[in-house]
């Protein structure tokens, strides 16, 4: 009778992952949205490095949504919409520029602007 006897070894393997520096990702978390006079004011907390934002706004939160406003970074990151009607609820994402490449979506805000006017 023959005894095989297998002998075998571990081999670690380090993998590292790291992200495209043209890959986009997000980068505004803090996005709210508030009805304010005759308009919605939108307010987020200015990335490191961006160099401008690109608005978008929708009658949905699904989508889709169409770019209402773009402007270069500041330290104050807020962005008026007065093109709006009573009522009517709006849907609101930003997306930062760093570098010519847009991150993805912000999280969403949404209002809706009363009019107190009407009883």
């Amino acid at each position: 009778m023959k005894a095989w006897i297998l002998l075998s070894s571990a081999d670690n393997v380090d993998i590292s992952v790291h992200p495209s520096s043209d890959s986009p990702f997000q980068t505004i978390f803090d996005l709210e949205a508030k009805a304010i006079g005759k308009g919605i004011r939108l307010e987020w907390s200015p990335p490191p490095d961006a160099t401008a934002y690109n608005i978008y706004q929708s009658y949905y939160s699904s989508g889709p949504y169409t770019q209402i406003g773009e402007y270069l970074a500041s330290d104050k990151c807020t962005f008026l919409d007065s093109h709006i009607s009573y009522g009517v609820t709006y849907y609101y994402l930003v997306r930062s520029v760093t570098g010519g490449i847009e991150s993805l979506d912000s999280n969403k805000a949404s209002a809706t602007l009363m009019n107190r006017g009407v009883k």
